[in-house]
């Protein structure tokens, strides 16, 4: 079909950088790095300390990675893990709009992403969009984020849909 066009983006992987800095981590505690290794205690390198004192080690180093990324994550993944590609999303929708005046911008959540997306671009060129709700945002049963993330983007979901011409949601209640 002559009228569909596909535009493909890169996409900052906030994860990658996590991964990077959690192996970093545990390779200065004496653990093993690599996918698994902040889940696994027993993956410590053999070393000159007692058998006790490496698994020791590897209990505090994985108990301190796992808070310190679930901190990373709740910090740089606002609203969700594909933040990173709201810069690229939006440069590439406005070269496609300054080609082609859509009717109006569609976006499908989650990821909640789409929606800051469609809310940049509707602002920056004056396109109508609809926001389509697959599940909510902060008001979903699932969302169990720390009560500082949910003040941000309780927020942040008010501003960005106040933009929305109209909304979608699959059951009335959400409506």
């Amino acid at each position: 079909n002559p009228a569909v066009r596909i535009t493909e983006t890169v996409m900052f992987e906030s994860s990658a950088v996590r991964e990077r800095i959690s192996d970093a981590l545990l390779r200065r505690r004496g653990a093993a790095p690599g996918p698994d290794a902040a889940r696994d205690a027993t993956s410590a390198a053999p070393g000159p300390a007692a058998p006790a004192a490496r698994a020791s080690l590897g209990a505090r180093a994985k108990s301190g990675l796992r808070v310190m990324r679930r901190l990373y994550q709740n910090a740089t993944n606002l609203p969700d893990a594909h933040i990173g590609w709201l810069p690229h999303a939006v440069r590439a929708g406005r070269r496609l709009i300054a080609d082609w005046r859509p009717d109006l911008i569609y976006s499908s959540a989650p990821p909640q992403t789409t929606s800051i997306v469609a809310h940049s671009l509707s602002r920056r060129t004056g396109v109508p969009w609809i926001a389509e709700f697959r599940d909510l945002w902060v008001d979903h049963p699932y969302y169990d984020e720390p009560a500082w993330r949910r003040w941000i983007e309780t927020r942040w979901e008010r501003r960005v849909l106040r933009s929305a011409r109209a909304l979608v949601t699959v059951t009335e209640p959400w409506s």
